[in-house]
């Protein structure tokens, strides 16, 4: 599976983790490894105050989208490492075809003879001819999908050779999730214009911890800041999955 187009940020794990610690008096590092007990406060006060403005909202800026390449015979489809939702439906080379989300217990209801099951499930897939000819009816054009545990996508039915041959490959949005940060040039993820918020946020998390007394002011204003980009972020309805009907919003 391809994922097509990425936005880059610069604000990376050190410098983020700098900040909190020159804001809270506790001195500048120049680098996350082997951290001390207050670089591990700090670097979970950037984490922690990151995944709040994350997954504040469904942003604009955290839509990505990719592809599969099809093969006939195969279910099962790894999905981008950072998949957190799908933002839209399957892209297919036909207007008047759908296929639409199953959850994974419903499909295996609809199908209870399926033997192709997701890797990681500790099922393994049917092994012998036999096996798969009692699969009774499971192999030709999808009309649903489903999600295995955010790791994997698929398709019931199992794409045959004529499908393959008419779609070939198909697209879709999703939503990404946050980045994990372990290292010192790891992108925390956020758009320039959140930087200031999330450092006012980091830095009160630092200081409550530290037991400091203007944490209260700093989350006050971080929030502010915060409140007042969301409310710049209009175009967002666009892709909320509260306000698209389209979206399969339920993986």
């Amino acid at each position: 599976m391809v994922v097509v187009g990425s936005t880059g940020n610069e604000r990376t794990l050190l410098q983020a983790v700098v900040r909190v610690m020159n804001n809270s008096g506790k001195g500048t590092i120049i680098s996350v490894a082997s951290p001390t007990r207050h670089v591990t406060m700090a670097i979970n006060a950037v984490q922690d105050a990151r995944d709040d403005i994350f997954y504040k909202k469904l942003w604009q800026w955290r839509l990505e989208h990719f592809e599969i390449d099809l093969a006939v015979g195969q279910m099962w489809y790894e999905l981008p490492g950072d998949y957190h939702k799908m933002a839209s439906p399957l892209s297919m080379n036909r207007a008047d075809k759908m296929i639409t989300y199953m959850s994974y217990d419903n499909l295996l209801k609809a199908w209870p003879f399926l033997r192709s099951f997701p890797p990681g499930s500790g099922v393994g897939d049917a092994s012998t001819v036999a096996q798969f000819a009692a699969q009774t009816d499971t192999l030709g054009e999808p009309d649903n999908y489903t999600i295995w545990q955010q790791d994997y996508l698929g398709f019931m039915r199992v794409p045959d050779t004529d499908f393959v041959a008419d779609e070939g490959s198909l697209f879709a949005h999703y939503w990404k999730d946050a980045p994990i940060l372990t290292s010192d040039n790891d992108d925390i993820g956020l758009p320039r214009e959140l930087w200031s918020a999330h450092d006012l946020l980091a830095s009160s998390r630092m200081k409550k911890g530290l037991e400091q007394s203007d944490w209260r002011d700093e989350k006050i204003e971080g929030l502010r800041l915060l409140d007042e980009r969301v409310a710049g972020r209009t175009e967002d309805q666009d892709t909320d999955v509260n306000h698209n009907q389209q979206i399969n919003y339920n993986e």
